[in-house]
C-alpha cells in the first residue's frame, strides 16, 4: 500500500516555474485542491504534509535540498515512519516521455535522472512507485538547459489538463490496490493528451 508521496523539485524561486519542477507543481495543485489534511510544515530536510486522497491518509514530502540530494530527505522521513520504500511514490519529470504524457511505473531504471539515483542510493533500491510527467526532449539545445527552462507558453495552457490528470492517477493508484497490484508486476498505467 503506497503511504508516502514525494513531489522532486528544486528549492528556489528561479527554479519554481521550471520543467524539473513539475512535481512541486502537482503539490502545490494537491494544496490548491484541498487535498491536504495538515499544512506544510519544515521537517526531513523539506516540506512535509499529510494529504486525504479518498479516505487515504498519506504522507507528502517536497525535499528542499536540490533535486540531486532529494534521497536524503525521503530517507529521514522512512526512517521516523519505519516504511518500506516500496509504499512509496516518487512525482518527477521525464525527459524520456513527450511532453502531455503521464506514467505510473513500479521499479525500472533511472533514465538519468539525478533525483531517482539519490533516492536509490540513500533508500535501499530502486523498488519504489513513479508518477513519471513526460517534459520530452529538446529539439535543439543541451538537455540540462531544457529540464531547467521555464515551460513554453504553449505548454503553459496544457499544463492545468496534465495536474488534473496527476491528481485523479494519484488518487487511483492510492485507492484501487489492484491497480497497484498490477503495476506493481510490471505493468504501466499511461495517460496521454
Amino acid at each position: 500500500m503506497i503511504q508516502v508521496c514525494v513531489f522532486l523539485g528544486n528549492p528556489g524561486r528561479e527554479y519554481s516555474k521550471t520543467r524539473h519542477n513539475v512535481g512541486w507543481i502537482i503539490a502545490d495543485y494537491l494544496d490548491n485542491q484541498g487535498r491536504l489534511a495538515t499544512p506544510w510544515t519544515k521537517k526531513f530536510k523539506g516540506n512535509y504534509a499529510r494529504a486525504t486522497l479518498g479516505v487515504q491518509n498519506i504522507h507528502l514530502l517536497k525535499p528542499e535540498l536540490f533535486y540531486n540530494k532529494s534521497g536524503e530527505s525521503l530517507q529521514a522521513m522512512l526512517q521516523f515512519y519505519k516504511i518500506p520504500t516500496d509504499q512509496v511514490l516518487v512525482v518527477h519529470d521525464d525527459l524520456e516521455s513527450p511532453f502531455e504524457t503521464l506514467t505510473l511505473q513500479f521499479s525500472g531504471g533511472l533514465g538519468g535522472n539525478n533525483g531517482l539515483r539519490s533516492i536509490q542510493q540513500h533508500c535501499g533500491g530502486p523498488d519504489f512507485y513513479r508518477l513519471k510527467v513526460g517534459i520530452g526532449r529538446p529539439v535543439h539545445g543541451k538537455p540540462d538547459a531544457w529540464v531547467l527552462g521555464k515551460f513554453t507558453p504553449d505548454e503553459e495552457i496544457t499544463l492545468p489538463t496534465i495536474l488534473q490528470k496527476a491528481d485523479q492517477l494519484l488518487e487511483k493508484v492510492i485507492l484501487d490496490p489492484s491497480l497497484e497490484h498490477q503495476i506493481k508486476k510490471g505493468n504501466k498505467e499511461r495517460w496521454s493528451l
